[in-house]
């Protein structure tokens, strides 16, 4: 035993070095997969891929529709009005862009009546009030329509009066005409927008900067900059960038602007005539992601602009951040509209990218946080469609106001056309096509709310892949059906949690890369599996196909988990068998004639061992040494290999007059039976090694086989076998040996066979002789002796009786 135990431990090692070598180019393949999703979740602005750009928005879209399905309308702030273009609108007026529209009248009416009657916090319109004429026109048009063109009109509106004419000649008097009309009407409209801002509501135009490439190339007019005067050339004289600044946010309040933020370095489309003496102007920009739909939302638009100084020839180069439409809203609600953050408001704001927009009071406190991204962007929280918004119909307006004042008075009310056909639609995470001043809403509606969606910082998004990296580790090292049930479970639970993290209004967590990233590793797992599960198929197989019955190879082919060949303590039942007399038969026989005698004898009881899911350990010669309960778990190993010793024992009589004819020579079988734990696996050499067993229960075994030959009996049982099968089989208690290495002398059993199979006159022997042992330990000797007398009275010639009878007698001597 000692010998063998360097070899058991060089082996237990190769076992591990393997396993270790095994386990690290799995961990190798799983740092792998990490890096990618790694890489996958680089969602920081450009680097964002269309890829998971398009399904993780996707995922996020179908957890807003499921969560407005319960919620309701719960999230939608009723300070939000929109007065929509609608097709009730385009019925009872006209189509929107036609007839009353050119000269603003409808603008004028809605405009005219929201201030004196409604009274409401402000007026954001999604409508880009632009009239090319009018730069032709100027603000002088008593010198555009001369003299003669206004004779020429006064004159073709008499002649159309009296009687017809002949239209073809007054096409340059209609057209003159049609430029006045709108003229009039556009200094109408900025008069009223004057006398809504007198009346304390703010009137927010609508401007943007075209994406098309050829307003991209277009350069900014000098006029627009430094003014028309050429001999007042100066910023405070543009055309358009006093109008701009006064409308942008001091770039001194916005800290942490990246380097490729996006500016824009060509001139917006703005609304033209005196609108802007009286209006904030807020960007419409909305970008998209790569599907064209619209989830970020930026609060503020980058726009840069360079000149030659005219004086000292410096290039001079600026930057302005323009507010979007609805952050402006959102600033004039909270007190703090741009001309306020220049007149002294501006220790009050505070916009930090990557980080948060910080309003504070004018203590210096706190008052609202609105967490945005690197570029100034806020991920939409769609509560709902825009029909589940407070709306009213741009007709319903003008005319009867008051039952319209309570969805009015002191609201901030978006005007947009909702019309159907309209240009102004996308589509949105909760409608495939919306009019695209939802798209403000809901980002004022956020604001308002505090529903704002938070995303996921790099510190953040590193902490989730250590996480899943290690809660993927696992996976490599379970059982297949468990790994794949545990992956299924951590993705369920994610996209669970993405989910509720959505419902609750936290933040947006990346889906794609770590279920992606999941399934990876069960897919490697698997890949893993089947490679290893073939090699290892081999290696049993290979091992075991001569040593199990086909039955329990495919078992522990399917189950290599069942057992261990690294080397383990298991319960199991150690049986030995050898011929009697072999000796002499082999000295008799010639070698191949011995050969052939052992084949026929080894082949069916090795069929019958392997019948009842026994191992076979080895062959010594005569000898078999077999086990149940390893290499594999079986709870009647004990039960098996009895029933298998039986049944061997009634093979040898049909087949031993076979080879006593065959041969000339009887066969007999002493077997030995007993149970224990036992140390069970590969032992051996470095290259050849094979599974088996040691141990005391074994050592017992191997001495139960040679007992037999005392007691005439054909198959031993050890004490632990003995109360196994007690209640299966009919067995008869021999002695107590002494055993080499123990000081207790221990129980050996006969095993006779199953007690509906017992003779009467077998039973009466083991009555009696059971009896006679007793009374022979408790040294009452005459009885003993009597017992005796009656069991060889039931069964003549008992061995085991003959020998206990003249133990006895020689202490009686």
């Amino acid at each position: 035993m000692k010998q063998q135990k360097p070899l058991l431990w060089s082996n237990l090692f190769r076992i591990r070095r393997e396993t270790l070598k095994y386990r690290l180019s799995i961990l190798v393949l799983t740092f792998l997969v990490w890096g990618g999703m790694m890489w996958g979740l680089r969602l920081r602005g450009k680097q964002r891929t269309a890829f998971l750009e398009a399904f993780d928005g996707q995922f996020v879209d179908m957890f807003m529709r499921l969560r407005n399905h319960y919620q309701g309308k719960a999230f939608i702030d009723k300070r939000i009005t929109l007065i929509g273009i609608d097709d009730f609108t385009n019925e009872h007026l006209a189509p929107y862009g036609r007839g009353p529209w050119i000269s603003r009248s409808p603008f004028i009416d809605l405009v005219h009546y929201l201030g004196q009657f409604y009274k409401p916090q402000s007026v954001s319109f999604d409508i880009v009030f632009e009239n090319r004429l009018l730069e032709e026109i100027g603000d002088d048009p008593t010198t555009y329509f001369q003299a003669k063109i206004f004779r020429q009109m006064s004159e073709t509106i008499r002649q159309v009066g009296e009687s017809r004419i002949e239209l073809e000649s007054q096409r340059a008097s209609f057209a003159a005409m049609a430029q006045l009309i709108t003229w009039l009407g556009e200094s109408a409209f900025g008069e009223t927008l004057g006398e809504l801002r007198e009346a304390g509501v703010l009137p927010i135009l609508a401007f943007f900067f075209p994406d098309d490439p050829r307003a991209r190339a277009r350069l900014w007019p000098i006029e627009a900059i430094l003014g028309d005067d050429p001999d007042d050339l100066s910023e405070e004289n543009g055309l358009l960038i006093p109008d701009l600044k006064a409308s942008s946010i001091p770039s001194h309040l916005i800290e942490q602007v990246p380097g490729d933020f996006p500016y824009r370095d060509y001139p917006p489309r703005v609304p033209t005539g005196n609108y802007l003496e009286y209006s904030s102007l807020g960007s419409i920009n909305i970008p998209r992601d790569r599907d064209g739909v619209v989830r970020a939302y930026p609060l503020i638009i980058g726009m840069e602009y360079h000149y030659q100084h005219p004086k000292t020839g410096k290039r001079i180069r600026r930057r302005l951040f323009i507010p979007t439409l609805a952050f402006l809203t959102f600033l004039h609600h909270m007190g703090l509209a741009p001309e306020q953050l220049h007149e002294g408001g501006e220790k009050r704001l505070r916009i930090i990218m990557g980080k948060a927009v910080e309003i504070y009071d004018s203590q210096g406190n706190l008052q609202y946080s609105l967490p945005i991204d690197a570029y100034g962007r806020i991920y939409l929280n769609y509560h709902g469609k825009i029909s589940d918004y407070q709306g009213i119909s741009f007709a319903s307006c003008l005319g009867n106001y008051l039952p319209l004042k309570p969805y009015l008075h002191n609201k901030m009310v978006f005007v947009g056309v909702t019309a159907t056909g309209s240009v102004d639609t996308g589509p949105t995470p909760v409608n495939r096509l919306s009019p695209l001043v939802l798209v403000h809403m809901t980002a004022l509606n956020d604001m308002l709310k505090k529903t704002v969606l938070r995303i996921m910082n790099n510190r953040q998004r590193l902490l989730l892949c250590v996480i899943l990296l290690i809660l993927g580790i696992p996976l490599f090292f379970l059982p297949l059906r468990y790994s794949i049930l545990l992956s299924m479970l951590y993705a369920s639970v994610y996209v669970g949690s993405s989910y509720y993290c959505v419902h609750r209004h936290w933040f947006v967590m990346p889906v794609i890369a770590p279920t992606g990233f999941l399934a990876s590793l069960s897919v490697f797992t698997l890949l893993i599996y089947y490679l290893t599960e073939q090699k290892e198929r081999r290696r049993i197989r290979t091992m075991f196909q001569t040593m199990v019955s086909g039955d329990v190879l495919r078992y522990m082919e399917q189950n290599p988990e069942s057992f261990s060949l690294a080397g383990e303590n298991r319960h199991a039942t150690i049986f030995f068998s050898d011929v009697a007399g072999f000796t002499t038969i082999s000295e008799t026989l010639a070698p191949e004639k011995l050969v052939l005698l052992l084949n026929k004898y080894l082949t069916p009881m090795t069929d019958i061992i392997l019948k009842w899911y026994g191992f076979i350990d080895k062959y010594e010669g005569d000898a078999i040494m077999a086990e149940w309960g390893v290499p594999f778990p079986l709870d009647t190993h004990a039960v098996n290999a009895c029933y298998a010793a039986l049944e061997q024992q009634r093979q040898l009589e049909i087949l031993r007059p076979q080879l006593l004819q065959e041969f000339g020579c009887e066969i007999h079988v002493r077997m030995g039976i007993n149970s224990g734990v036992v140390s069970a696996g590969n032992m051996g050499s470095e290259k050849r090694f094979s599974y088996t067993v040691m141990g005391d229960a074994v050592n017992r075994a191997a001495r139960l086989e040679p007992a037999n030959k005392d007691y005439g009996t054909a198959i031993a049982l050890g004490e632990n076998t003995a109360e196994l099968v007690r209640d299966t089989f009919f067995l008869r208690m021999l002695d107590r040996i002494q055993v080499k290495g123990k000081t207790v002398p221990v129980a050996i059993f006969e095993l006779i066979g199953l007690p509906d199979e017992v003779a009467p006159a077998t039973k009466e022997l083991t009555t009696c002789y059971e009896d006679a042992l007793r009374f022979h330990w408790e040294r009452r000797f005459e009885e003993a002796l009597s017992s005796l007398d009656r069991a060889l009275a039931a069964v003549p010639g008992d061995k085991a009786s003959l020998m206990l009878k003249a133990r006895i007698e020689g202490y009686l001597e």
